[in-house]
């Protein structure tokens, strides 16, 4: 249930007891479009909010995460295809 990430005790501990980093939203029949919602995270929201990029999508103006925020949290991710997105995050940077 999405509400229970709104009650602080309970996303305490599902990341204490059952180490949750995030969760995601999808709909099996548009899959690709998703929402990954971050629980713990090493990236603090106004330290994030101020480093963001903003992005313009049609008339919406939206804030996306930089970069350097983006590799911090994957680190803490520290899955193999955090790891892989990392080189590629770092390429890219280069590449700019």
């Amino acid at each position: 249930d999405p509400m229970t990430m709104a009650d602080e005790r309970a996303r305490k501990s599902l990341t204490e007891k059952k180490h949750l980093k995030a969760f995601n939203f999808y709909k099996d029949e548009r899959s690709y479009e998703e929402v990954d919602i971050i629980v713990d995270s090493p990236v603090d929201f106004d330290g994030a909010i101020k480093n963001a990029k903003k992005i313009k999508v049609g008339r919406l103006t939206l804030p996306v995460v930089s970069a350097e925020d983006l590799i911090r949290m994957k680190k803490a991710a520290g899955r193999d295809k955090d790891l892989l997105d990392i080189k590629e995050l770092k390429i890219l940077k280069r590449l700019r």
